[in-house]
């Protein structure tokens, strides 16, 4: 009989086992995170010309929403700019030419969109890289640093952007 006991207690996945192998999932998402996150963060170093206003924009509301500063559901993006304007109030001008460059006509040829964006590549490129510099600037000095630790600690914060 206690060979039958025995027999029913032993399973076939040990529950050790069944431990480490979510532990090193978890692990792996974990990493897999904030390995979005840096990538999310450095993209507009090494963004396109043409995507530079969109990539250097969603950097900057990814900074923001670590911090914990993000849009309301249903706020616009002027909106959101101008109540955190007392925090960063480079933002504003970061989404107006956000906006300026997202609401472009689509009239123009390829040709000539191409031969513009040779002609400012590198000028559009330090502008906007500095503007998304002053917006962390403005935060850091007006933020308390655990708030700014937390930011940097959690790996899942790009995912309350919006």
């Amino acid at each position: 009989f206690q060979e039958f006991l025995n027999e029913q207690q032993t399973s076939w996945l040990p529950l050790a086992t069944l431990l480490r192998v979510l532990l090193v999932l978890l692990a792996a998402v974990i990493v897999l995170a904030y390995l979005i996150k840096v990538y999310r963060l450095r993209l507009p170093y090494h963004a396109r010309a043409e995507q530079l206003y969109r990539v250097v924009y969603r950097a900057a509301l990814d900074s923001l929403a670590a911090l914990g500063l993000r849009r309301n559901y249903g706020e616009s993006r002027e909106a959101f700019a101008h109540r955190i304007s007392t925090l960063a109030p480079s933002f504003s001008e970061m989404t107006r030419s956000h906006l300026h460059y997202a609401m472009r006509p689509a009239s123009a040829t390829a040709m000539q969109k191409s031969a513009q964006l040779a002609a400012t590549s590198t000028d559009d490129r330090q502008q906007w890289i500095l503007l998304n510099a002053r917006v962390k600037q403005e935060l850091q000095h007006k933020l308390p640093l655990w708030r700014r630790l937390l930011a940097i600690i959690d790996p899942f914060s790009w995912l309350r952007t919006h």
